[in-house]
């Protein structure tokens, strides 16, 4: 399997109201060369059904569970003790938190790699 281009590490804590359109706009990216690992940070609410029924059975995702370590651990792409999943990450490791403004189709492709 190759190694994705982009990697983009999406926290994700009790953010239900914004994740559905976060997911989607991920989803509507004109760059495909990416992988998505979503750091479930002890959700409490129904944020990881919703991302699962959007996301459906696309490769590129990945949902890592643990137990609320803070977003500032998650966002540094540090997930509890260790790398984010096994440590293996695209070359462009970047940050996305589902509260803030929609991506737009384009904003992958123009990242300085």
């Amino acid at each position: 399997m190759n190694m994705p281009k982009i990697s983009l590490i999406i926290p994700v804590c009790n953010v239900a109201l914004y994740v559905k359109r976060c997911m989607t706009s991920v989803l509507a990216q004109s760059l495909t060369d990416y992988e998505v690992i979503i750091v479930d940070d002890g959700s409490t609410d129904d944020s990881i059904d919703i991302i699962r029924s959007v996301i459906g059975k696309d490769r590129r995702f990945r949902i890592i569970h643990q137990d609320n370590a803070g977003s500032g651990r998650v966002g540094s792409g540090r997930v509890g003790s260790g790398r984010v999943g096994s440590g293996r990450v695209g070359s462009g490791r970047v940050p996305v938190r589902p509260e803030t403004p929609v991506l737009m189709p384009q904003p992958l492709t123009i990242l300085p790699l």
